[in-house]
């Protein structure tokens, strides 16, 4: 919602907060955009790839009256997508375009998978193309991942001797909710001796010029500097583990089908702390004790 309320706001030119949705604050819309959610959540894919959008052309009715298709919304989230048209229906809706500008990593073909699972949802409204999406899953290829390297990912850094201690973790949050896949802070020298901030921000291309947005409405700078990054993760996914009564989530993490480490989710952690009274190394001692390597 919050990339929506960007999107609407920049094609309107009025402030984040006067936006008010309509279409995408349906009932339909808003379980679109929670299940979606709860699936990612639920598989913890490494990287999204989305291959090319079909948007179909022509026009269709909204709350503002007739707009054309691609609607402005659409164009505006999926900046940096590939698209083509196809038919000549509505294809690709606003809600659909902020689901895909949030979870994907890069657009483009599908690399080189041993498929694992596959997916399929289908609309209820029939048109002259199939109202059918599919979700592959599957393990990327070793091969694949030394020739793509950055995976699409980019180094964003800016170096900050104006500004307010105050507004560095703030700029770190809007940074993250925009789509940055991470951001911190350094200390650093400057020129003439003084005393500045390192930012440094992870992102993708696809949301390259949503972070930069964010990164100079919120600091002091002017500039940054970018280059691409090589990105290597481990695979992971989530273990519930039972301390006092109260579900403790522990992240697995794990490198060619052994474990390689674990840790348990902070919020998770801390709620118990606080119900329990238990001290918060306590309640980590026996997450992992509960979680067996």
């Amino acid at each position: 919602f919050g990339l929506l309320a960007r999107a609407e706001a920049k094609i309107h030119g009025a402030p984040e907060e006067e936006i008010h949705f309509h279409e995408v604050g349906g009932i339909d819309a808003i379980v679109d955009i929670v299940g979606s959610s709860a699936a990612l959540e639920t598989l913890a894919p490494q990287e999204v790839v989305t291959s090319p959008i079909a948007t179909g052309r022509g026009t269709t009715a909204s709350q503002h009256g007739t707009i054309p298709v691609p609607a402005p919304a659409v164009v505006e989230l999926l900046k940096g997508a590939v698209m083509f048209e196809r038919g000549d229906e509505e294809l690709i809706t606003p809600t659909g375009a902020a689901i895909l500008a949030a979870a994907t990593t890069r657009f483009g073909s599908m690399p080189p998978l041993e498929i694992t699972r596959v997916g399929y949802g289908a609309g209820t409204r029939d048109g002259e193309v199939p109202n059918v999406l599919r979700v592959i899953e599957g393990k990327l290829l070793v091969e694949d991942r030394a020739s793509e390297g950055s995976s699409g990912h980019i180094l964003i850094e800016t170096n900050l001797d104006d500004i307010s201690p105050e507004l560095i973790p703030f700029a770190i949050e809007r940074l993250i909710e925009t789509g940055a896949e991470d951001a911190w802070s350094s200390p650093v020298l400057m020129k003439k001796g003084r005393q500045g901030v390192q930012l440094s921000v992870l992102a993708t291309e696809v949301s390259r010029r949503a972070v930069l947005d964010v990164l100079y409405r919120e600091t002091t700078t002017l500039g940054s500097r970018i280059r691409r990054a090589e990105k290597d993760e481990l695979e992971r996914h989530w273990e519930t583990i039972d301390v006092e009564g109260h579900a403790v989530r522990v992240k697995v993490g794990t490198s060619s089908g052994e474990v390689a480490t674990a840790s348990p989710e902070y919020e998770d952690a801390a709620k118990v702390a606080r119900i329990t009274g238990l001290p918060l190394k306590e309640v980590y001692r026996r997450a992992l004790e509960g979680f067996s390597m």
